[in-house]
């Protein structure tokens, strides 16, 4: 390291001697002479301001100075070093592009912004060069402020930085549904599955009741054409008959009753009076739901027996 300091000293010492020689110029008009040490001087006051730039990683100052020192009328040896200098500050050189936005996502175009405490500038949409390192971004819009901090990286090129201005809108309440719990992404609260499972039972449970209500009637068309003809039919026979035909009323009562009550389940819970408009718009959808609904039934000594399948 120290013998590395030794080499820089050395040649930056090397570029002075040699731009001071080049000063000299014994027979030269009165304003020649005057103006090329001026001109040296200030190539050599930039080679030396850029390189302490550089190591204070003040990149964009540095660029400034290495400008000026590999200009035409610097001595060729500054020249050469301060060209070289500039093609690596201008690779190092970080860079960002500022915008704002509403919480909407919708560009502010007459917002400005201000890096560091510097005057306020607008947004153009170009990309602006800073030193690597630690910088604060005040965006504004009126009264509305957003001041954020952020590291920008030595190298990193076209950074996109972002202020968000104004208040995010409240969410938008629905009314009693929401409070009282409605379903949310779009699932069925559990009323309207109870309600749902009710109804098809009640459904089955009529089906099955229609059944054995034909069952009874036909054995009854049996009875009247054999024994009935005569009046011979056993009291056995004509209960039996007469205990199908109470079942079948009674499970007709029943299934009534359940598919009343899921309907009026399904209907009043959350989201229900939604669901129920659906249906109404969109009769195919309703009609594909019923017909997921299978149930069979058939009857029995002394009563029947059903089934069913739903898929929700």
């Amino acid at each position: 390291m120290g013998s590395a300091r030794c080499r820089s000293r050395l040649r930056r010492a090397a570029v002075v001697a040699a731009s001071l020689a080049s000063l000299g110029v014994a027979f030269a008009p009165t304003h020649a002479v005057a103006a090329a040490p001026n001109q040296k001087a200030v190539c050599l006051a930039a080679y030396e301001d850029a390189q302490r730039l550089r190591v204070a990683s003040k990149l964009v100052a540095a660029r400034e100075q290495l400008r000026v020192c590999r200009a035409d009328a610097c001595p060729a040896l500054v020249r050469n070093e301060c060209e070289k200098w500039l093609g690596e500050v201008a690779e190092s050189l970080p860079s960002v592009v500022l915008s704002a936005r509403d919480p909407g996502g919708k560009d502010l175009i007459d917002a400005t912004v201000s890096i560091d405490g510097a005057a306020p500038r607008g947004l153009d949409g170009k990309s602006v060069d800073v030193d690597p390192g630690s910088h604060t971004f005040r965006f504004q819009r009126g009264k509305d402020v957003k001041e954020e901090r952020w590291l920008v990286r030595q190298g990193e090129h076209n950074r996109v930085i972002v202020g968000v201005l104004g208040e995010s809108p409240s969410p938008a309440v629905s009314g009693p549904a929401v409070a009282s719990g409605a379903a949310v992404g779009g699932q069925p609260s559990s009323q309207r599955t109870i309600g749902l499972v009710v109804g098809g039972v009640g459904v089955v449970g009529l089906g099955a009741a229609t059944v054995l209500a034909l069952a009874a009637n036909g054995e009854v068309n049996t009875l009247r054409e054999t024994c009935g003809v005569g009046q011979k039919c056993t009291q056995d026979q004509v209960d039996a008959v007469a205990g199908r035909r109470t079942i079948a009323g009674v499970g007709a009562g029943l299934g009534g009753a359940a598919l009343v009550a899921g309907v009026v389940l399904f209907l009043t819970a959350p989201g229900g009076e939604r669901a129920a408009a659906s249906l109404e718009r969109r009769p195919a959808d309703s009609a594909r739901f019923w017909r997921s609904w299978t149930w069979s039934a058939s009857p029995l000594p002394g009563g029947f027996v059903g089934g069913a399948r739903a898929s929700f």
